[in-house]
């Protein structure tokens, strides 16, 4: 999800969003390397904002707890 439907959503302006991502990045120990992993496990919940429901996915290494990465959507037809 972009930026600037973020700031519609939740009505802050794109500058205000963008450093709460930043800081969010920064709260995370995230890396982009690859590496071996045994198990991961993915996670589903579902929001409401502002009335629109949204999914929201995410991969976890089943071992160390370690956040591999998040998506948001807006529908569940978001495979094709």
């Amino acid at each position: 999800m972009g930026i600037r439907r973020i700031a519609k959503i939740v009505n802050k302006s794109k500058t205000a969003i963008h450093y709460w991502t930043i800081k969010f990045r920064e709260s995370l120990n995230y890396k982009t390397e690859r590496k071996e992993r045994r198990c991961i496990t993915i996670d589903e919940t579902k929001i409401r904002v502002n009335n629109t429901w949204y999914f929201i996915y995410a991969a976890i290494d089943a071992d160390t707890k370690e956040l591999i990465g998040m998506k948001a959507y807006t529908t569940l037809d978001f495979v094709r």
